[in-house]
């Protein structure tokens, strides 16, 4: 279910190269090495229950990328990461679901851009992942298959060792997920 839930992003990457292509675009071979990069990691190394959050973290790198893309200067992005430990294992594809809603009920809903923040930190067996977002007015505000799939995955995970909020106020959605494996967590 993990890798069926990427094929959107695969197609819409396409349909942006398609357009970058017929402009002559220089941002063309850029989209096309990110995709080849998103690509690989969602066949062969997304296949594994566990990543390291290195792996994790290149691959939201290169999602970002295709998005700054994908979305020109319409939308402001801004990620940052503080990562004390890069072989911690996570759960592969963690964080995309919350990113896709980000984009997709969020900012891509949106005339005018609006913005997306994003942040992970990794300090002494706590992962925090957080983003926060505008959205148009017009979204529905619905709990989707992907964020459902993320909650089933994190509590067959981490059980009780996890926090999932998400506040949704003044136009603005803010999401935060923490793992804190502190105490240790089993890893299948």
């Amino acid at each position: 279910f993990k890798k069926s839930d990427q094929s959107t992003l695969f197609f819409n990457t396409l349909n942006t190269m398609y357009s970058l292509s017929l402009s002559n675009s220089e941002n063309a071979p850029k989209a096309i090495l990110k995709l080849s990069e998103l690509m690989r990691y969602v066949i062969y190394d997304a296949s594994k229950p566990y990543v390291n959050i290195q792996e994790e973290m290149d691959y939201l790198e290169n999602y970002f990328e295709i998005r700054k893309i994908r979305l020109s200067n319409k939308t402001e992005i801004h990620f940052e990461s503080k990562i004390d430990e890069l072989s911690y294992p996570v759960l592969s594809l963690l964080f995309i679901n919350l990113l896709e809603n980000a984009f997709k009920h969020g900012v891509e809903s949106m005339i005018k851009g609006g913005y997306i923040h994003c942040s992970i930190q990794l300090q002494k067996g706590e992962l925090q992942f957080h983003v926060k977002n505008q959205y148009g007015n017009n979204e529905q505000k619905k709990e989707g298959k992907g964020l459902i799939n993320l909650k089933r995955r994190l509590n067959l995970a981490y059980t009780d060792a996890h926090s999932l909020t998400i506040k949704d106020e003044n136009g603005i959605v803010d999401v935060s997920l923490t793992i804190d494996k502190t105490d240790e967590v089993s890893h299948s």
